[in-house]
């Protein structure tokens, strides 16, 4: 008896000792020893690197993000330039689109369908602020959105909402009273978003508002290749009520240009890259043909990809371009109109659960301010190379002494962060 017991002891330790060796092999195929255990070893243990679904998916998301800010953006432009015939005109279609985009994450039914039709967005109103989100985190510090939601303080923000939709897309909710006090309030942070050039946006408030939408934006650097001030003179800007006398800055330097039937257009570098601010001049007797095809030819001009290195001479205006408009009209005409009429608008989604009302939209302001001088945008002193003069058999001529366009664009997303007009010298 006692030795079979002994027989069957061996038989179940040779079982096993086969068990642990047939084990061995599935480690040396993943070639990963076993991980230590110890407190140092878990901190030297690699972040794993994402996998190509979640590269993926960023990369479409941001790429969706580019194409909505432009889709929206070409067409307020052209509705802009058509509504401001004497004055100038500028907007950020990436702080627009932040906005604009909140408010679609917290509408319902028609309200909804009118905001996402004419932000071109494709996909429910999560998935357009988690898209939009990729694109302002890859933006660089040059530019900030500022945008702020003035709600009445009977009514309350839901915290879903701020902490979803309102904070990542860098919107904040300011509650004011807007019977006594709230226009204060509205002008204090235009004025503040603009360093002093926007003192009011609105003269007055009443009691029956409740909610004004203010996009804003910061954007300033300096230009790579500064202009001579020592070649700034005195000329005068064709505007559209009359000529005016302006300080005329001049470059001659390789460029990145490009012209067609419609227009001449020129790039200038700034930040060491990371922004290029973008001038586009219509050809003269071609201001109507280049208003026609701004839709279909904006997407062409500002990407950049028709533009060659060339050598121009270039002469533009020191200039102010700001923004304290309200376009609700405009919106309107593009089709917003459920959202700005209390019967029909639902923007459930921003209040607190209790207090299911209708919020119209009682303004939306657009808000920025960009100075342009010999070093760059919103610097006192340019620290770029100065432009050196090159000899060139070609050298084209581009001189910016009547209504332009003006673009600032992100290179590493593409990104399109400012647009605007000028119609006249400030």
């Amino acid at each position: 008896m006692k030795k079979s017991i002994a027989i069957l002891l061996c038989l179940t330790l040779l079982c096993l000792a086969g068990c642990a060796k047939k084990a061995e092999p599935a480690a040396e195929v993943t070639g990963k020893p076993k991980a230590e255990t110890t407190p140092e070893a878990i901190q030297e243990t690699p972040t794993p690197e994402p996998t190509p679904v979640e590269v993926e998916s960023t990369e479409g998301r941001l790429s969706d993000a580019v194409l909505e800010t432009e889709a929206f953006a070409y067409p307020l432009m052209q509705n802009l330039k058509a509504a401001y015939t004497d004055t100038n005109t500028v907007f950020s279609p990436v702080a627009m689109s932040s906005t604009l985009t909140a408010l679609y994450a917290a509408a319902q039914g028609d309200t909804a369908e009118e905001l996402r039709q004419m932000l071109s967005w494709m996909c429910e109103p999560e998935d357009a602020a988690a898209t939009l989100k990729v694109l302002t985190d890859s933006i660089g510090s040059e530019f900030s959105s500022m945008n702020q939601v003035f709600l009445a303080e009977r009514v309350k923000a839901g915290q879903n909402f701020s902490d979803n939709v309102a904070i990542p897309l860098g919107v904040k909710i300011a509650s004011v009273n807007f019977a006594d006090g709230a226009a204060d309030a509205i002008n204090a942070y235009a004025s503040d978003v603009t360093g002093g050039k926007v003192a009011q946006l609105t003269e007055g408030t009443t009691a029956a508002e409740m909610l004004t939408v203010a996009s804003g934006f910061v954007f300033g650097g300096t230009f790579d290749l500064a202009f001579d001030e020592k070649e700034t003179e005195k000329e005068n800007f064709e505007s559209t009520g009359g000529l005016i006398p302006c300080f005329m800055m001049e470059m001659q330097s390789d460029l990145s240009y490009a012209e067609d039937e419609y227009m001449q257009l020129v790039s200038l570098p700034m930040n060491g890259g990371k922004q290029n601010m973008i001038f586009i001049l219509p050809k003269l007797g071609m201001e109507q043909g280049f208003d026609e095809a701004f839709l279909q030819y904006a997407e062409k001009w500002l990407s950049q990809e028709i533009t060659q290195s060339m050598n121009v001479e270039l002469h533009l205006p020191r200039f102010t371009l700001s923004s304290g408009q309200d376009l609700t009209e405009v919106f309107a005409d593009m089709g917003m109109s459920a959202s700005l009429r209390a019967q029909t608008v639902n923007l459930e989604g921003i209040l607190d659960e209790s207090l299911i009302l209708p919020t119209p939209i009682s303004a939306v302001y657009s808000v920025g301010s960009l100075t342009v001088t010999e070093g760059g945008v919103n610097v006192r002193k340019g620290s770029g190379t100065a432009a050196q003069k090159t000899d060139s058999e070609e050298t084209v001529e581009v001189t910016l002494d009547r209504p332009f366009m003006v673009a600032v664009t992100d290179t590493a997303t593409a990104a399109l962060l400012v647009l605007g007009w000028v119609n006249t010298l400030e």
